[in-house]
């Protein structure tokens, strides 16, 4: 037991089962996950709903990790605050507590390989890329298709900007070393785009398309190369084969 809350953002305590948001007092619905660095659930699941994700505030053996868990909401925060006025991304609603966040829940379901999609949904995904490339941001987690949501509306949003790349200028944003590992990044968001593009519509492509989407930036490649002890580790820890 000590070792699974060890692995858990909130150790052996649980997310809230109500919350108060604007005036309203939410009951807790469904939890999506709870793993090392964060907790995620859904409070009162109609087209209203809210969305609560509290960042690691237990210690880890002892040692204390809280200020991780308030950098990471901080970082997240200032990310969605600089894209709010783009379609395809979540409001955000504030803070809560030290550690937490609350966003907009958007109806919808993740993508999935097997999932019917129409040519607009991949031109209004690449719309929003492009303007938060165009707003000094890489998205970096587009690998997982469960972050991508495909919206009642038939539109595609994005609901966890929690690795998202983005350094303002007051913090040297526009030096050459930033503007390089930014762009690095962002070339792997259009990789991974254009991967999901290939899966769900390879019909409609050409070959030469085709082709150009199998090719990995550097970016992609190094991040492979670093994911994959990182990902046997976490598995040797949990137990997982």
């Amino acid at each position: 037991m000590a070792l699974r809350n060890s692995m858990r953002a909130l150790g052996g305590e649980e997310l809230p089962h109500t919350i108060t948001v604007g005036g309203r007092t939410l009951h807790l619905q469904t939890t999506f996950k709870h793993d090392f660095l964060a907790a995620v659930a859904l409070y009162d699941g109609d087209g209203e709903g809210v969305v609560l994700k509290q960042y690691r505030s237990a210690s880890f053996f002892g040692i204390p990790l809280g200020w991780v868990g308030r950098m990471m909401v901080w970082h997240e925060a200032t990310v969605l605050a600089a894209a709010q006025d783009l379609r395809g991304v979540p409001a955000l609603l504030g803070r809560y507590g030290r550690t937490g966040i609350l966003r907009q829940y958007i109806p919808g379901r993740p993508l999935t390989r097997d999932m019917k999609v129409d040519s607009r949904f991949f031109e209004e995904f690449f719309r929003l890329l492009a303007e938060l490339h165009d707003r000094g941001i890489a998205y970096v987690d587009l690998e997982k298709p469960e972050n991508i949501i495909l919206g009642d509306d038939g539109l595609p949003y994005l609901i966890d900007f929690q690795v998202a790349f983005r350094v303002p200028k007051r913090f040297l944003g526009d030096t050459l070393p930033l503007r390089w590992m930014r762009r690095a990044l962002q070339s792997g968001d259009l990789y991974h785009a254009r991967k999901h593009l290939r899966r769900l519509m390879q019909d409609e492509l050409s070959d030469d398309e085709i082709a150009a989407s199998r090719k990995k930036p550097l970016a992609v490649r190094v991040g492979n190369m670093l994911h994959a002890p990182l990902k046997k580790l976490r598995r040797r820890i949990m137990g997982k084969q």
